[in-house]
C-alpha cells in the first residue's frame, strides 16, 4: 500500500494539479514547500534537512516553486502561489546528484519529477519524494544532526527519539544496486548487466530470494543469463524472469553480484524495464521496477518501489 507521502506525489502530474493546491491544501506533515530563486548552499542545506526529517517519520513530499502563508486561524501555512523556478532540468539534476551526498546513510531512493505550464517552457515546479527509511536513522551530514517531521516543521531529534529509530535496525534492508562502471556492451551489441543485491541495514540478511522480470521482452533480441540467475520462465508462462537464491548472509556495506542479465535490444529500442521481487528472512518483501535508458550512456530511472504485502 502507497504510503500518504507517496500518495501526494503520484496525485500531481500536471499544472493544473498544482494549481488545484492553492489556496486549498497546507503544509503537513507529508508536504513542505519551498519557493528559492535559485539553488544555493542554503536551500541545499533546507533540502538536506528535509529528507532527514521526512526519512526518519513517515515520508514526504518537497514542492520547490510553491511559496505559502501562515494563517492565523489554524497557525499552519496555506499553499497561496505558484513560483516556477528556472533552469528546471538542469535544477532536478543537480538534485538528483546532491541528496544521496548530502545525507548519510545515503539516501538514494528517492523521485523526482518536473511539471511545467507548458512543454517548451524552461520554468517550472519541481517534486521530491522522500520514503521513510526502514533501515534506520538518517543524519543530515550538513550539520550532523538527525532530524524529524513534527507537524509541518522540521526538528532536532531528541535523545530518546534517536535511540527509538536505532532500535528499529533489526530488520534487513535489501536492496538492488546498479554500477555503471561494471555494466558493458559488448562488440555484438549485447548488453551485460550485473545484479547486485545490497543490504542498507546493519541487520544481517539471511535466506534471500530474488526474482528478474523483464517487463518489456518485445524489445530484445537476444535475452539471457548467467551464474546464480536461473531461468524460470517455464514455470511462469507468459513472464521472462530469471529467479536466484543466495544462500550465505548479506552483510551492510558488503555488495554481491548474483550473476548477469545478458541483453541485445532490438533496432531502435534503447529502453529495458525491469522488475524486482525480493525476499528475506525478517524483512516485508518489496518490489522494485527500474528503467534502463541503453544509449551509449547507461542510465538508470526507478519507477516504482513498493512492499509486496
Amino acid at each position: 500500500m502507497n504510503s500518504p507521502a507517496k500518495k501526494i506525489f503520484d496525485s500531481i502530474e500536471k499544472y493544473k494539479d498544482l494549481e488545484n493546491l492553492v489556496n486549498q491544501e497546507y503544509e503537513s506533515i507529508y508536504l513542505e514547500c519551498k519557493a528559492p530563486s535559485k539553488l544555493n548552499r542554503d536551500v541545499i542545506s533546507n533540502i538536506t534537512k528535509l529528507v532527514s526529517s521526512f526519512s526518519n517519520t513517515q515520508g514526504g513530499v518537497i514542492i520547490m516553486g510553491m511559496s505559502t502563508t501562515k494563517k492565523a486561524a489554524t497557525g499552519l501555512d496555506l499553499i497561496t502561489q505558484i513560483e516556477p523556478m528556472g533552469n528546471l532540468n538542469k535544477i532536478a539534476r543537480q538534485l538528483e546528484n546532491k541528496i544521496p551526498i548530502t545525507t548519510y546513510p545515503s539516501i538514494t531512493r528517492f523521485e523526482i519529477k518536473t511539471i511545467k505550464k507548458k512543454n517548451t517552457d524552461t520554468k517550472g515546479v519541481i517534486m521530491i519524494y522522500i520514503p521513510r527509511n526502514e533501515s534506520g536513522p538518517v543524519q543530515s551530514t550538513k550539520d550532523n544532526l538527525f532530524y524529524i517531521r513534527s507537524g509541518d516543521s522540521n526538528t532536532k531529534a531528541p535523545y530518546e527519539i534517536i535511540r527509538s529509530l536505532f532500535s528499529a535496525t533489526e530488520t534487513p534492508d535489501i536492496g538492488i544496486l546498479f554500477s555503471k562502471e561494471i555494466i558493458k556492451l559488448d562488440k555484438n551489441n549485447s548488453w551485460d548487466i550485473p545484479i547486485i543485491i545490497k543490504n542498507e541495514s546493519p541487520a544481517v540478511g539471511k535466506h534471500i530470494k530474488i526474482s528478474v522480470t523483464i517487463l518489456n521482452p518485445e524489445s530484445c533480441e537476444i535475452i539471457g543469463s548467467n551464474q546464480q540467475l536461473k531461468d524460470g520462465s517455464s514455470t511462469n508462462p507468459g513472464k521472462k524472469i530469471f529467479i536466484a537464491n543466495y544462500n550465505d548472509v548479506l552483510h551492510k556495506k558488503f555488495p554481491t553480484a548474483l550473476g548477469s542479465i545478458i541483453v541485445s535490444m532490438k533496432g531502435k529500442k534503447k529502453k529495458l524495464i525491469l522488475e524486482f521481487n525480493i525476499f528475506c528472512d525478517k524483512m516485508r518483501a518489496k518490489k522494485i521496477v527500474v528503467d534502463l535508458q541503453m544509449k551509449k550512456k547507461f542510465e538508470v530511472r526507478l519507477k516504482k518501489e513498493e512492499h509486496l504485502y
